[in-house]
């Protein structure tokens, strides 16, 4: 197993501990809703229960208007099958990869995760990670046609998706690789920082994936992905963690780069599908 990276930047927590210090000394009488700003009540609950469980999930510091926003878009989770292709064939027997969705990208979801990717709002990673714990348990149930493969081959590992050392800088934090510890956390599963990603020398500033079409994605990350050294992947069942899928260039070449190691099949889990 490799060690763990450094999940934030020092600067991002000494900004956190400011903010928190300067919280303290000029003491407002409500505190703020973290996706839209209204005040927190203390007589409101900052709790829901979902349509798929009986249990009520915590939401931090989420106002209840925002949970009425939110709780229509999370009652069914997606799955998607990416065709790893002809470029497959000499990583393994493995021709189609599961990716499972915890929800749609719209609307309220979209929103929240934005604030949570771009803006600072960390403190939704343990509510979402319920959300994609919930998505992988429904699918290991073997309720979706074409998951039998695995049934019998549960996940040995868990690898988040790495981003750019550049990227990393800017926002201050790894907010897929805090979404794979909390993740692991329910489901049990130990968590590796299997996977590099070598931005490309010809740019001043790692592009996000999200601008781009498909074709210019393939191209854009052809390469970008390997298996860390020191890093032993041969044989593993793998479940790959990411924030969100739109065409599934960033998966399909992070599976690859896994199958070319040794491993031995791969799945996806993300928080949302923009399909």
């Amino acid at each position: 197993m490799s060690p763990r990276m450094t999940l934030q930047t020092r600067r991002f927590l000494l900004r956190r501990v400011w903010n928190l210090v300067l919280n303290a000394i000029f003491l407002d009488d409500k505190e703020a809703c973290l996706l839209c700003q209204r005040p927190l009540y203390p007589s409101a609950s900052h709790s829901y229960t979902n349509g798929n469980s009986s249990k009520a999930d915590t939401i931090p510091g989420i106002c209840l208007f925002c949970i009425q926003d939110v709780s229509p878009t999370t009652q069914i989770h997606h799955i998607r099958r990416i065709r790893l292709g002809a470029s497959a064939g000499s990583v393994g027997s493995q021709r189609t990869m599961p990716i499972v969705a915890a929800r749609r990208y719209e609307g309220a979801i979209r929103n929240a995760i934005r604030q949570w990717k771009y803006d600072g709002a960390i403190a939704l990673t343990p509510w979402f990670a319920t959300w994609a714990a919930e998505a992988y348990n429904q699918f290991m149930a073997g309720n979706e046609r074409g998951n039998e493969a695995w049934l019998n081959a549960r996940p040995t590992v868990m690898i988040p998706v790495p981003t750019s050392p550049d990227r990393f800088r800017k926002r201050g934090y790894h907010h897929v690789g805090m979404l794979a510890d909390e993740v692991a956390r329910i489901l049990h599963l130990p968590v590796v920082e299997g996977l590099t990603r070598r931005p490309n020398p010809h740019d001043e500033f790692t592009q996000s994936q999200t601008a781009k079409n498909a074709r210019e994605r393939l191209q854009g990350l052809r390469g970008a992905y390997h298996v860390k050294s020191g890093v032993n992947v041969a044989g593993q069942s793998i479940l790959l963690v990411d924030d969100i899928v739109t065409t599934g260039a960033t998966l399909y070449m992070c599976a690859c780069a896994l199958l070319s190691g040794g491993a031995e099949r791969v799945a996806a889990l993300v928080l949302a599908d923009v399909e």
